[in-house]
């Protein structure tokens, strides 16, 4: 059935279906990867164990979950920026 616009013309514009939201699906997820890569990989992980300098963190350790998380946060930030903006530009919002 058709929507009425007012002056007893049908709304050809509406659609019958309506275009599900991404934008606000993805846009807060790219959000929070975006700071937990950010915290994970230039911020220095906290320490209940004492004071310790920021050195030791620097020493390169390829095989940690922190960096393979910190990996992942980053790409899943880029395919996030680039669906946000994919669902933005096709009016899924």
């Amino acid at each position: 059935m058709a929507r009425n616009r007012g002056n007893g013309s049908p709304d050809t514009t509406a659609s019958p279906r309506q275009k599900f939201p991404w934008f606000w699906v993805v846009f807060p997820f790219t959000c929070f990867s975006a700071a937990t890569a950010f915290s994970m990989t230039f911020l220095p992980p906290l320490s209940l164990a004492g004071p310790r300098r920021y050195a030791d963190y620097l020493e390169p350790d390829p095989f940690t979950i922190a960096n393979a998380l910190s990996t992942i946060f980053i790409i899943a930030t880029v395919l996030g920026a680039g669906l946000s903006i994919w669902a933005w530009r096709a009016r899924r919002i």
